[in-house]
């Protein structure tokens, strides 16, 4: 009889155990517990406000002084300046490529030449436009898979590298 409650006991003791305990994550889900759920990737900023926060903030990290100029629902624009300049910056969203077109056209038709241009197999786009005097450049970028526009004025020479930078630093 001695023995039945050795057994009774030691079986308490294990459900006791077992209701109390959770399971030891796989070393591969980073300590989260397995489930069968499909991950999404993380959501991308649907508005012109958001990509242009983050354009911002990359110029604010490169020690830029950001002043927020205007802001609705698919047009956001800053100025950044540094000790080199104040640029004039505007995000837009909705229709990156006619955007793009725009801006390339009103670049030339300003006495801007084309001057260097960047691509990216990730849909990412930046054209650099000098002017005339070899003094101030522009920059029109797009981002085709999220429909963003960006447009880059008043760049001083000495600044650009800085600024394609600063773009890079957001994928282009």
């Amino acid at each position: 009889m001695k023995r039945v409650y050795m057994y009774f006991a030691a079986g308490l003791m294990a459900l006791a155990l077992s209701a109390c305990s959770t399971p030891v994550p796989a070393p591969s889900d980073n300590g989260n517990a397995a489930t069968t759920d499909k991950t999404t990737e993380t959501a991308k900023p649907a508005t012109a406000a958001d990509y242009g926060q983050i354009l911002a903030d990359a110029f604010r990290d490169k020690d830029y002084q950001i002043t927020d100029r205007d802001t609705d629902a698919d047009d956001y624009g800053f100025d950044a300046a540094n000790d080199l300049g104040r640029l004039e910056i505007s995000v837009e969203t909705g229709e990156a490529q006619a955007d793009y077109n725009e801006a390339t056209a009103s670049f030339t038709g300003e006495n801007f030449f084309e001057e260097q241009t960047w691509n990216n197999d990730q849909g990412y786009q930046m054209t650099s436009y000098l002017n005339e005097m070899n003094s101030i450049y522009n920059i029109a970028a797009m981002d085709t898979n999220n429909n963003v526009f960006y447009e880059i004025e008043d760049i001083a020479e000495a600044d650009k590298d800085q600024v394609v930078s600063v773009m890079n630093s957001i994928g282009f």
